[in-house]
Parts: C-alpha cells; structure tokens; sequence
C-alpha cells in the first residue's frame, strides 16, 4: 500500500509561489510545503547549509561540573578511564574522548566490555579491573545513566564517575555522579548520540576537532538518530571533511572497501564504514575498531574488513536458515525462531531482514549458552509496540530492554515456545491486525514522468544528509507504460526499464528485479515508489531513477481487474465499443472532481473504461480515491494500444464502429 508521508497538502498556489521565488522545481516545493517547511529561511537554510557556521555548545548544565572534574584529573595526573560501548556509536564516542584526553596530556586508557561475555553497559568486574589499573576516575561514553548500582560500586573503590550518555535512565533514577545527557537537561542537543555528546563535551575541553566532528557525524548515522538542525549539520560536514581530514584509519577502511575518501557521500559511509566498526563488537574485540581510529593500523582496517565479510556469511546463513523454518508450516503474526548454532550478536540483523521480506515484527534468539540461556533480538512493525508486548511476557525473560520497534532480550530455551504463543496471542487480539500485515510504503507525492530532469536531481540531492527525521525524498511513478526491459549486472539480477507517459520516456533501474519482471510475462504497465539522483560519468550529469519498489501489470491481470468488476453482477459479457469509451472520455472532462469509487458504482464499464484509460496514461488515481486526467499526447490515445481493450475486444461481444472520437 503506497501511502503519502505526511498528512499535509499544499496547496497549489502556494507551491507555484515558492517554486517560483526560491527557483525551485514544483516538485521539490511541494515536499518541503508537506513536510511542514513554509518559512523561506528556513527553506535556503535547509537546502544550503552553511558548513561554516559555529557548532552552538552542549546545553546541559551539568556539563560544567564535568569539565571541572576531567580537567582537574588531567592536570593532577590522575589516572583517566574512558569506558565505552562496543557498538559503532561507541566505538566512535571512545575515540573522540580519548583524543581529547591525549591532546591534554591525560594519563588516559579505555574499556569497551565484550558483547558476548559481559554485554551492555558497566559491570563490577569491569570496575574492579580499571581500579586495579590505578584509576581514579571514569568517563562513560554512550554508557553509564542506568549503572545506578555498579557507580555505586565505584564509589565503594574510591573512582569518581563522569557520565556521559545520551539513553535515559532506568525508572527515572540517575545515578550518583556527574551526569552529562542531553535526554535529562538538554534541549538543541537533545538528540545527540553518545559520540555526539562526547564531541561536544571535548569541543569545550580541547577546542574544535575535524577528526573527531567526523567520528561524531558517522556515530550520529550509525545510532539512527533524527537528522535534524545539529545531527543534519554533523553529518554533511563529516562527509565533506572525511577525504581530506578524516583519521588516517578511516581513509585506510574505506580504501579497504574499494571506496575513494575523496568521494564518499553520506550513503557510502553509513552501508561501507559503519557495518564494518560494527562487525568489531559482534564479532571480535571491538578494541580493534577503537585502535584505527585513534591511530594510522591499516592492519586494523583489513582486520575490519574481514570481520565484516564473516558477519555478511553468517547473517545469508542465518536468514537462509529462517527462510526454511517459516516455509515448514503457515506464517505467524510474530515470526519467533531460536537456531542451534545461531550468533546472537548478528540475529538483530536477520530480524531486520525478515520483518522487510515479510512484513511482521520478527524475533531470533541465537545459540544456548552453558546455562541453557538463548539471547535474542527483535524487531517490529509500525503499529506493533515490540516492548510493550515483552513487557508482558516479562515472566518468562532473564532480561530484556529495547523501546516500541527494536528490543533485546533473554530467556530460557524451554520458553521460546510460550514466549511466541504469548507474543502471537498478543497480536492477534489487535484490532487492526490485518491493516498492520499490510505494507506500507510511504511516499511524498507523484512523479509526472516529463518531469524528470536534471535540476531536479540536483534539487532532491540538496536534502541530504538524509535519515531519521528527514527521510530521503521518495516519488509516485502512476501508471508508467512499460516500452522494454532488460536484465543488467553481475548475472543478469537486476533490471534497466524504458518507460513511457504523456509523450515522455525515461528509463529506470530496479535493483535484484529481474526474476520479478520474467515472472510477470509481458509486463505493459507500472506503478512505482522512485527515488531520483545525480549520476556522474566521465564529467557529465544525467538525472537517474531508481525503482524502490514497484507494481507489474500485464494483460491479464489488468484484465481480471475488469472482470473482477463486471463478475459482481454476474455480467461477464459487458460490451465495450470505442463508442462506450469516448462517451465516458467526454464524461470525465466534463464531470471535473470524480470519485473512482462512485464512478465505477454506476455501471460495469465504467470500471473497464478507467482501466484502459489509466494504461494509456490519460488518467491517475490520487490517495483520496480521485480521477485526474492527464494531459493527452499530441494527436490523441490510440486504443489500440491498451493491452486491455484488445483483450476486452476479443472476450466480449464488441461492436466497433471505426476511429476513435477522442
């Protein structure tokens, strides 16, 4: 189901008036009116971010208690533990700390706890170990607001804490130290990352960084956090820095990764350089990570680089795995599967996989360990709150955490089954549970294919750094005819379309679609979710269209949706002449605002008449269930283009009484 991502319609004139007064191409007015943009300023600052301006400084007040204690450290020589996450944002966090430190002269190290054996956040043995290092003081990256009890252990040992953390704090209780997060007395930074509130905290210790405004940016990609005024801004000056200023470690990953510095755009950094830090904590020692980009290792960087390849192996492995056991038997509401010999570090994303292939929220528990516990991830569907619904099922985990669409948790193995009866029953009690089955893809607002263009590429690529918040720009292609396809790429998977509309053709790429369009037969016609670049080859630009997910037509199923019309009343015979369909034509334009659903309530041809219209592009329908025509190519529609109408023809009793009227 294609869905408009806002509720919002701009109104016409107001789309030909900022169109026109800030040069823009309709289309791109229209998205920046719908998704809430009016003022002018904001619209030039949203569009032509200036990379230049000062950063504004962290607005936590308790941010100056904390530069006063890791300043005091620094200079008295205390000993200094930075205690990180093993996650990208921590990793990333990590790094710019101990930079900072460094550039201090700190007596500095840091502690990142292994996924597998100790997991999330600070624990006792930990603590035990940094004070047996002679340390006096901790500071905790993207950790440390729900380490209520083990700070307390701390203080027993005689470390202060310095917290800092972007997460909130278990039952509302923060704990007893210094606490920098933005979530507790924030407000423009309060969507930081952990690695953002730690560059924003060294920015105030050591001054600006390049170095580590790039770590900060990557982090803010890497945590998914909403893309806005300063999370947009870190961002785009991470991916305009990188090539030239970014740490040597990073530029030697993404050598690694056959990507040139120079030129990695922000798409490149968050699917080339962030599974690959990653891959460290889920599944080696993600010091390794910490290592390259507080140094020069290109070592590390081959080392991340491999990592990340096992990781795509045992994730295909996996997902192949799952594949098989959801087709041993009917598909559940809430897909819930435990392997043997499964990686619990890497099933999150698996689950990621299976609720995009099959749209329910999906849940994988990885292998026991020694005390027959499974630990699992999972993830959920829009309408489906995953934490609430553990939350219930509370008696049967060990642990669990997470928020409404992604959680972690734990249990017993002789509990999976009644963890999924349970998590089943809870979503089949739903009122909606049908509508929440129902993909929905969401989009901003139609694509006429004549305007589709160069400056409008351009334009669109001026929303990026895109992500959470401000989702990259996706258009409505309505019933493009197919002229050719073509199978492209390594084997032959993906797909090269020309497609026709109102006199213009364009041509489009669908990616892993080939076997889509084969099955399809002679696929005529398409409805499609695009997404529109700059494509540069050898100096010159073009505009290209990438399908995001689409809809084949061909005759016979455009024809079953006529038949399925005329069969309610039982009139599988209904005649059809070109005299039926210019009659309607004249209908239409004459008739202005039409309803398709009252239209084709009058009488069984309207329904067949729409469709034939709609296949030789003379018509759409919008999200409200209104008929638009189109404008016509020059020289009139011939009907003997619609696959359908021949089809009709040879079906039906059919009069034909020569050329068409219209």
């Amino acid at each position: 189901m294609y869905t408009k991502r806002t509720g919002l319609t701009p109104d016409p004139n107001e789309i030909r008036r900022v169109s026109r007064e800030l040069g823009l191409e309709p289309i791109v007015a229209e998205i920046l009116l719908s998704r809430g943009m009016e003022d002018e300023d904001r619209i030039r600052a949203f569009l032509s971010p200036d990379l230049t301006a000062p950063l504004p400084t962290l607005d936590c007040p308790s941010k100056e208690r904390a530069l006063a204690r890791i300043r005091a450290a620094a200079e008295n020589g205390e000993r200094i533990c930075v205690y990180g996450d093993y996650d990208a944002d921590g990793v990333c966090a990590t790094a710019i700390m101990i930079r900072a430190l460094r550039q201090m002269n700190a007596d500095v190290f840091y502690y990142i706890p292994s996924r597998t054996q100790e997991g999330y956040g600070m624990n006792d043995a930990a603590v035990a170990g940094i004070a047996a290092r002679g340390a006096r003081l901790i500071v905790t990256v993207d950790c440390g607001v729900s380490s209520r009890d083990e700070i307390a252990f701390c203080r027993r040992l005689g470390l202060d804490v310095v917290v800092t953390d972007h997460h909130l704090p278990q039952e509302g209780r923060v704990p007893d130290a210094v606490v920098v997060d933005p979530h507790l007395d924030g407000e423009t930074s309060r969507n930081l990352c952990g690695a953002g509130v730690a560059y924003m905290l060294a920015r105030e210790l050591v001054g600006e960084n390049d170095e580590a405004c790039i770590l900060a940016g990557i982090a803010t990609l890497a945590d998914s956090m909403p893309i806005d005024g300063l999370n947009r801004s870190l961002i785009a000056r991470a991916a305009s820095m990188i090539g030239r200023r970014g740490p040597a470690g990073l530029r030697a990953l993404l050598e690694v990764a056959g990507v040139d510095p120079e030129n990695a755009a922000v798409e490149t950094l968050a699917y080339t350089v962030v599974p690959r830090i990653n891959a460290a904590g889920r599944l080696g020692d993600a010091s390794v990570a910490v290592e390259m980009l507080i140094g020069d290792s290109g070592d590390a960087a081959v080392r991340l680089d491999r990592l990340n390849a096992e990781r795509q192996r045992l994730c295909a492995e996996i997902a192949e795995q799952a594949d098989t056991m959801l087709k041993a038997g009917p598909l559940p509401g809430v897909i819930v599967l435990a392997g043997e010999k499964w990686n619990h570090a890497v099933v999150g994303i698996v689950a990621s996989r299976l609720v995009e292939k099959y749209n329910r929220p999906a849940l994988l528990l990885g292998a026991e360990n020694d005390e027959g516990i499974r630990t699992g991830s999972g993830r959920s569907v829009e309408g489906f709150d995953l934490f609430g619904a553990l939350n219930a099922c509370k008696d049967l985990l060990t642990r669990f955490g997470g928020h409404v669409m992604a959680a972690g948790f734990s249990l017993r193995s002789e509990n999976v089954p009644e963890l999924a009866r349970r998590l089943n029953e809870i979503f089949d009690s739903l009122p909606d549970r049908e509508n929440l089955l129902c993909r929905k893809e969401k989009y901003d607002c139609d694509l006429p294919l004549s305007a589709f263009n160069l400056s409008l590429a351009e334009q669109l690529a001026r929303f990026e750094p895109c992500g959470e918040g401000n989702e990259p720009p996706v258009l409505r292609l309505n019933a493009c005819r197919i002229v050719s396809w073509k199978p492209v790429g390594k084997g032959g998977e993906h797909v090269r379309v020309t497609l026709s509309q109102g006199g213009t053709t364009a041509t489009a790429v669908a990616f892993r679609a080939a076997a889509d369009f084969a099955a399809a037969g002679r696929p005529l016609l398409l409805d499609a979710l695009v997404s529109v670049s700059v494509n540069t080859y050898q100096g010159r630009k073009s505009p290209s269209m990438r399908l995001i997910s689409y809809r084949l037509w061909n005759a016979a199923e455009l024809l079953g949706a006529y038949e399925e019309a005329t069969d309610r009343r039982e009139r599988p015979d209904v005649r059809l002449s070109r005299d039926d369909l210019a009659a309607r034509w004249r209908e239409l334009r004459a008739a202005g605002t039409v309803s398709f659903e009252r239209y084709c309530a009058v009488h069984e041809k309207n329904a067949a008449a729409i469709a034939v219209f709609r296949e030789l592009g003379l018509l759409k329908i919008d999200t409200d269930g209104i008929i638009i025509l189109m404008p016509k190519e020059k020289g009139g529609a011939d009907l003997n283009d619609s696959a359908l109408f021949r089809q009709i023809k040879e079906r039906t009793e059919f009069t034909d009484t020569g050329k068409d009227d219209e």
